[in-house]
């Protein structure tokens, strides 16, 4: 579906390509198949708007452009739901006012949105979970106003919020800056909230590895993602290949309770069906102290491979193991 022009204007309040009411109970499903795309010439237009106290539904594997001033998707109601899932979906606001997506409740569970508006990226009614994220990566850029917000119905203005990312189904990250390009982009800080106009959601890759280390007294899992596998700790004692699956330990050291896998352990490894490798280099030890301590898991019914890589000046590789269990636990066939 491709659509370009004024839209259609169904009751002198701007125009809009779909439009409908929903009432409350009932489900709107919108299929998105292909590549789609909505662009309104008028100024005051809205992609997609509904009204009533119902649940919009958008998912497919599809794409979804939308170029309008005022609304990209809109529910008018009090207590009406948008949910997104699977679909890729960008949308370009550049009204006054504008907002990226309206509802009084929104649950991202899956795909992809990017919005770039004027003022406001996706705004409900309410400050706690009526805005969650529970899958996907949802990127806004909003130049002159907030990337998330709640309206103040009763004083009509609009208040940062961050969504609620309790039920994420996985790892998650999320990136902000001051700058609507997303230039500068950081870690979240929520005493920032105020001052960003460009925030981003996003799922992160994992691979199933998990690495003690030591934050102070306090021992640590860290988790090895796209996003750390060149240096896991970020002292060069740890690194991951993913393209052969090889853990490369080089100069580790730990020494303490472990991390809880089942196991308290020092090194933990989720199930692996094909080769895993552990690379040894130089001197490396683990020491666990719990009770049911355990140095290494290596889970999965594949092959493990552990070996020493002296490199060209051929030098002693070593790892030594203490743990009240087992040194290395390798479970399945």
């Amino acid at each position: 579906y491709h659509y370009e022009g004024a839209g259609y204007d169904p009751e002198d309040g701007g125009c809009c390509a779909i439009y409908g009411d929903i009432d409350d109970g009932e489900v709107l499903k919108i299929a998105i198949v292909g590549d789609n795309s909505i662009t309104l010439t008028g100024d005051e237009s809205a992609g997609i708007c509904f009204f009533g106290d119902g649940t919009l539904a958008i998912s497919g594997n599809g794409s979804l452009d939308i170029n309008a001033a005022t609304y990209g998707i809109c529910l008018q109601g009090t207590d009406g739901l948008v949910t997104i899932a699977n679909s890729e979906i960008t949308i370009n606001v550049t009204g006054t006012p504008s907002v990226g997506i309206y509802s009084p409740k929104f649950l991202m569970i899956s795909g992809d949105i990017k919005i770039t508006s004027s003022m406001l990226g996706i705004t409900v009614i309410g400050d706690g979970d009526e805005l969650s994220i529970e899958g996907g990566s949802v990127e806004i850029s909003a130049s002159s106003g907030m990337a998330f917000s709640r309206a103040d119905i009763e004083h009509f203005t609009f208040i940062s919020r961050m969504p609620d990312l309790s039920e994420y189904y996985d790892l998650y990250k999320v990136l902000a800056s001051v700058n609507a390009d997303g230039t500068g982009a950081a870690e979240f800080d929520d005493a920032y909230i105020e001052s960003y106009k460009y925030v981003k959601v996003r799922h992160i890759v994992d691979f199933g590895i998990a690495i003690a280390d030591k934050d102070g007294d306090e021992t640590i899992a860290v988790i090895v993602t796209e996003d750390n596998y060149n240096d896991v700790l970020g002292d060069g004692t740890v690194s991951y290949d993913p393209e052969d699956d090889v853990l490369v330990l080089n100069g580790y050291h730990y020494e303490g309770e472990g991390i809880d896998f089942g196991y308290y352990c020092g090194i933990y490894v989720d199930t692996r069906d094909g080769m895993f490798n552990l690379c040894i280099v130089g001197d490396n030890s683990i020491s666990v102290d719990s009770e049911n301590g355990v140095g290494i898991v290596l889970n999965g019914n594949g092959y493990k491979a552990i070996y020493g890589d002296g490199g060209d000046e051929d030098i002693d590789c070593s790892l030594d193991i203490n743990a009240p269990m087992i040194g290395i636990n390798a479970p399945g066939d």
